[in-house]
Formats: C-alpha cells, structure tokens, sequence
C-alpha cells in the first residue's frame, strides 16, 4: 500500500487524531498511540501524511525565556495550560534548557505537579486545578 492510500482508508476518527497528534508528538509516540487503537504505521506514514497537509510541527518551537524566575515560572504555567495534557515533556511545551529545568522543579517543590519516574527525558504531571495554580503563582508574585 503507498504512503498516500494508509491514511485515507483508516476511518475520520483515526485521521482526526493522526493530525492532531503530528503537531506536537513525536512519529514513536504516534505509532504507540495507533497500535492501541489497532494500526499499524511506520514513521514514513506518518511523515507522508504530515507533508502532505501541510501540517506544521508545534514540538519545535520555542518559549523565548522572560528576564525574571517568576516571570519564567508564570510562561511555563500557561505553556502547561496551553497543552492542556496529562502528562507532558518540557521539550512539549516548547520550554528548552536549564532555566525551565528550574521552573519545573520549583512547582515540583510545591506540590502543583510531580515527575513520573522511569523516564527520560523527565516527564511530569499535574497535581493540582488550574485555580490553585494560578492562586498559587498569585501568591509566590506577592513574596
């Protein structure tokens, strides 16, 4: 089969998730994703269909890093609000390097989200709403 039949005879719900999916995971994570839902891909499918729509990778852009810590702390909170994920990467929320390292330890010591153990790269969860978030960097501000 070519490349350009694969996605076209898998039904709307799969080729729905396929692009929602190619913007920001990697082809691996997608594969995992459809072999649960019983499909078989390669990376080259996927590939193929991302070229083909058109679809731009969200995974490569980047937060450009604010000048203070709490300001750094307030854009990875909103990237993790953005994404709206479970379970999610630094390098998801398009946060690279040693300084959105720090911002998530900090909310780590905090209790708003915690790492998931086994992974690397570290991969993280939230622990608390986005209510209690936000009161919470509310509060951090005023110290």
């Amino acid at each position: 089969m070519s490349q350009k039949e694969f996605f076209s005879r898998q039904t709307p719900e799969i080729q729905k998730l396929v692009s929602s999916l190619v913007v920001t995971h990697t082809s691996g994570e997608i594969i995992k994703i459809l072999k649960t839902r019983g499909v078989i891909a390669t990376k080259n499918n996927i590939s193929h269909y991302r070229r083909s729509n058109n679809i731009a990778i969200k995974r490569y852009d980047t937060v450009v890093p604010a000048e203070t810590h709490h300001e750094r702390v307030g854009q990875y909170i909103a990237a993790v609000r953005e994404l709206g994920w479970e379970m999610w990467k630094n390098l998801n929320l398009g946060c690279r390097g040693a300084i959105y390292a720090r911002c998530a330890a900090k909310l780590c010591d905090a209790g708003m989200i915690e790492k998931v153990e086994g992974y690397r790269p570290v991969k993280y969860t939230r622990c608390v709403t986005d209510d209690e978030m936000d009161a919470w960097y509310e509060k951090e501000l005023v110290e």
